[in-house]
């Protein structure tokens, strides 16, 4: 360690206030630390605020800029805006504005409120994507910009490591201890302030949803994110269709559909030769109203590309032998049904 002597500390007390510390260190060959534990052994500071000044800077804060105040006050931008936050004096951008109308870049507005700025943009860019905001050729650079700003610096792009999934589940549990966050989390999910519950919303997420399916190129992408992998009824099947050598190819995986006016549907087993569709229904799930409704229409898509289809309930799969006597019979166009829930069409 270099220590001082009587040279470097009269050159310390002559220059503190006058020379930023980076200087200061460069010319006597020290760390800025080493420049800053000498300053407070010797009670240095690096300026004191007089009265006139703080009330100056009170006054005028919301009218210009750090840069314009400290030149006016003969200091350094970063020092009025050190003293500014001190002194809790926040802006709120009318300063600009204000200077832009002196200047004529701005032919009207002078005293702008403090909530402007917010008040503007709820008016003019709420419900707006950046194609309607900028235009074409903006909004397609400005989303380059946030894909290629999200490759770089999103943690989780190619996958999240082990250590980081440590953390972030650390981290949830922690916030969860917490009676008044769990409060605002249920509040926010199940209660009225969710935005998702609002009609409004809820009616341009299914027109956007409806848009992109559509799209041959959105959908595929869409399903290869996915990666559907078979659930434990359909993985039942697929060991008893092996098990028993029966004509039928797992397709469940959203990779062929069928489709009417009423929507797409995705079988679950298919045959091509003969046409034939075998669908696993779940017990709960199929038997919603909703969903039976739904369901009837994904009969008439199979049935207008003339396939017929066997309908299997999740209950019946505890049964295998019933099950493939029920394939093989459906196969060979003998009717027949096994279980009180099985069917074909």
């Amino acid at each position: 360690m270099k220590i001082w002597n009587k040279k470097d500390e009269e050159y310390l007390l002559e220059n503190y206030q006058k020379m930023e510390v980076s200087d200061i260190s460069k010319n006597l060959g020290r760390s800025n630390i080493s420049i800053h534990h000498k300053a407070n052994r010797l009670k240095l500071k690096k300026y004191k605020w007089k009265k006139e000044q703080i009330d100056f800077l009170i006054k005028n804060y919301d009218n210009f800029s750090d840069e314009e105040l400290g030149n006016m006050l003969g200091l350094k931008k970063n020092s009025i805006m050190v003293k500014r936050m001190s002194l809790g004096l926040k802006k709120d951008l009318s300063y600009l504005y204000k200077k832009q109308y002196k200047e004529g870049k701005r032919k009207v507005v002078i005293n702008i409120p403090n909530n402007f700025i917010s008040e503007w943009r709820k008016k003019n860019m709420t419900g707006k994507n950046y194609e309607q905001l900028y235009g074409k050729e903006k909004s397609d650079e400005i989303k380059k910009k946030l894909s290629d700003r999200m490759k770089i610096h999103n943690p989780s792009f190619g996958g999240l490591s082990d250590t980081h999934k440590k953390n972030i589940g650390l981290a949830s549990k922690k916030q969860w201890k917490n009676e008044s966050y769990r409060k605002k989390m249920f509040e926010a999910f199940l209660g009225d302030l969710n935005p998702s519950k609002r009609p409004e919303v809820r009616k341009k997420h299914k027109e956007s949803a409806i848009k992109q399916w559509k799209n041959k190129k959105s959908r595929d992408k869409l399903l290869d994110g996915l990666k559907w992998r078979p659930n434990k009824p359909e993985t039942t099947m697929i060991n008893i269709i092996k098990k028993n050598n029966l004509p039928f190819n797992y397709v469940g995986d959203g990779k062929i559909w069928f489709r009417n006016n009423f929507g797409a549907f995705n079988p679950d087993f298919l045959s091509k030769n003969p046409k034939h569709i075998i669908e696993i229904f779940g017990d709960y799930w199929h038997n919603l109203p909703k969903n039976k409704i739904r369901d009837k229409y994904r009969l008439k898509a199979y049935s207008k590309y003339g396939y017929k289809t066997l309908i299997i309930w999740e209950n019946e799969l505890q049964d295998e032998k019933k099950v493939v006597e029920k394939i093989k019979l459906f196969v060979g166009g003998i009717k027949c049904h096994v279980g009180r829930n099985s069917k074909s069409v």
